[in-house]
């Protein structure tokens, strides 16, 4: 069980800089209610070590990209596409 754990987490701190890095232009009060529900502030927008998800849609896309050209890093836009998306079925 713990190598699937390593596994469904080693692409998470690429995939969430990635999401940070598309919000850059964001208005602040609405990055912060995104930040918010990603788990990453309280709702202070002050910043929260929380237990992160699993992101199991991003990192699916990636571990198929990086199976086949050997690096993972040119999918990560379209894998944090994934993870932006999930989330935003959870809100409707």
């Amino acid at each position: 069980m713990a190598a699937i754990k390593e596994i469904l987490t080693q692409y998470l701190p690429d995939i969430e800089q990635t999401i940070q890095d598309a919000l850059t232009d964001t208005p602040p009060f609405i990055r912060g209610v995104i930040e918010y529900h990603f788990g990453w502030v309280d709702q202070n927008f002050e910043p929260i070590a929380s237990e992160k998800g699993k992101a199991l849609r991003p990192t699916v896309c990636l571990l198929v990209f990086e199976a086949l050209t050997g690096q993972h890093r040119d999918a990560l836009p379209v894998a944090a596409c994934l993870e932006m998306i999930h989330n935003f079925t959870l809100l409707h």
